[in-house]
Order: C-alpha cells, then sequence, then structure tokens
C-alpha cells in the first residue's frame, strides 16, 4: 500500500491522533483492509467522518 494519510474530521475539525478512540482507529482499519471506501462512523453519539489522500514528499 502507498504512504496515505487518513483524516479524521468531527465538527468540521480534523483530531490529533491522541482524540480518535481505539474503537473508531478499529472500524478505520477494518475498512482499509477490505478496500472499501471512507465512510461515517458513529460511536458514543459522536459522527466522526474521515478520507484518505495520498502522503506526497517533497
Amino acid at each position: 500500500m502507498e504512504d496515505v494519510i487518513i483524516d479524521v474530521v468531527v465538527n468540521g475539525r480534523v483530531l490529533l491522533p491522541q482524540e480518535i478512540p481505539p474503537a473508531v482507529t478499529k472500524v478505520i482499519e477494518a475498512t482499509l483492509a477490505t478496500g472499501a471506501s471512507p465512510q461515517e462512523i458513529q460511536h458514543e453519539g459522536v459522527y466522526y467522518w474521515w478520507s484518505i489522500r495520498p502522503c506526497v514528499y517533497p
């Protein structure tokens, strides 16, 4: 797999890695493993939206 950046957003703000609950990370990892498209995740009443973008090195 090429290098990618995964952005996780809540209420229009990109979260820092330490702000993402482990359960949400597991769903994202499982989705990536199956090759499915990014999707919105609801966890404990919060909606997490995520996307993938390529990592471009200078």
